[in-house]
């Protein structure tokens, strides 16, 4: 092992299902220290977690985003239909939830549990995307706003988007999700503190509950 393998312990792993080894479910985990570091060939650096605390969010993050892949590529379900089974669900307040991708009747829980917008920061096609999505919320009644953000290239305008998107919700429940509710997170911290003046630690409480921003994502939060 060379010694950036010694220093950072770098797992290189395929997940296989059926059988079938998929190029979308290949990853490199890195550990140094007290982090680790999920990284997906070709995309960049997914998501950092540290502290112990953080490292079993990390598995769990890990294991249940790997389970939201293999029931987007196979017959396979993990995942009950409830809202509070969504990937890395975290309710905010009694007007904004957020989590991960929501699968089909996951969206059906969200839209019974009275929410009347979805805002989407996650590219269509992408990661644990789910084909179809806009068709599927306004068919239910809610309302679809996409916002797709670059899992590494968040910028202003990007935000700009989301402040309008919240703005215009003003007065129904929201629900905001992309991959693992990492981009989510950040987002509504941000308009959390920046807009609407909400203290801040119980905004970098609720976000820590998901991950700890660094890199693109620390600026991003920190820019004005």
């Amino acid at each position: 092992m060379n010694k950036i393998g010694q220093n950072h312990g770098i797992v290189s792993f395929s997940i296989v299902f059926y059988g079938i080894r998929h190029s979308n479910l290949r990853f490199v985990c890195c550990r140094h220290k007290d982090s680790f570091l999920l990284v997906r060939p070709h995309n960049g650096y997914w998501i950092m977690f540290k502290g112990d605390k953080m490292k079993l969010r990390f598995i769990r993050t890990m294991w249940r985003y790997l389970l939201s892949l293999a029931e987007k590529y196979t017959p396979m379900k993990f995942s009950d239909d409830s809202v509070e089974d969504t990937l890395n669900y975290l309710l905010i307040n009694d007007r904004i939830g957020s989590s991960g991708q929501p699968t089909e009747n996951q969206f059906y829980a969200i839209r019974d549990a009275g929410y009347k917008t979805v805002i989407n920061l996650l590219p269509q096609g992408t990661e644990n995307s789910l084909k179809g999505e806009r068709t599927l919320v306004t068919a239910l009644g809610m309302r679809y706003i996409y916002i797709p953000v670059a899992p590494f290239n968040p910028t202003r305008d990007d935000f700009d988007k989301f402040v309008a998107a919240m703005q215009s919700a003003s007065g129904g429940k929201v629900w905001i999700h992309c991959a693992v509710n990492a981009r989510a997170s950040v987002f509504i911290y941000k308009y959390r503190c920046a807009v609407i003046g909400e203290d801040e630690q119980s905004a970098l409480w609720d976000l820590r509950q998901i991950w700890e921003p660094f890199g693109v994502w620390k600026k991003f939060i920190s820019l004005r």
